[in-house]
């Protein structure tokens, strides 16, 4: 990680001592990316903190990209959940099964939540 030219442990001018706005160069672009995991959550906040910080440092916004995640996981949730049934049927915990099909022990553990509740 490189020092702030400020030499500080946190920088004072940024609070970042590897991204610190006396390092940033002209024309530097940021893209900023917004994430929540539920429909009835905002970006609000991420975006105006992202965005301050993106000024403080001296960054042009080029973009903002809003996301919500859970729509996409539940969708692969629903794809891999007879595979993950299964194999919680046979035994295997759910760390060997998230490892073994590439998904997150949450998803694992969504997945047999909501078969336990059907």
């Amino acid at each position: 990680m490189s020092q702030c030219v400020h030499s500080q442990e946190s920088c004072k001018i940024c609070g970042f001592h590897d991204l610190c706005s006396e390092r940033a160069q002209l024309g530097q672009t940021a893209a900023l990316h917004c994430r929540v995991s539920t429909a009835d959550q905002t970006c609000a906040r991420q975006e105006r903190d992202l965005r301050a910080f993106a000024k403080k440092a001296g960054y042009k916004i080029v973009g903002v990209w809003k996301e919500t995640a859970s729509g996409a996981q539940r969708i692969k949730a629903d794809r891999f959940a007879p595979k993950v049934l299964k194999l919680v049927s046979e035994g295997q915990s759910y760390r060997e099964i998230s490892h073994r099909l590439g998904l997150s022990k949450n998803t694992v553990l969504e997945i047999v939540k909501r078969d336990r509740a059907a």
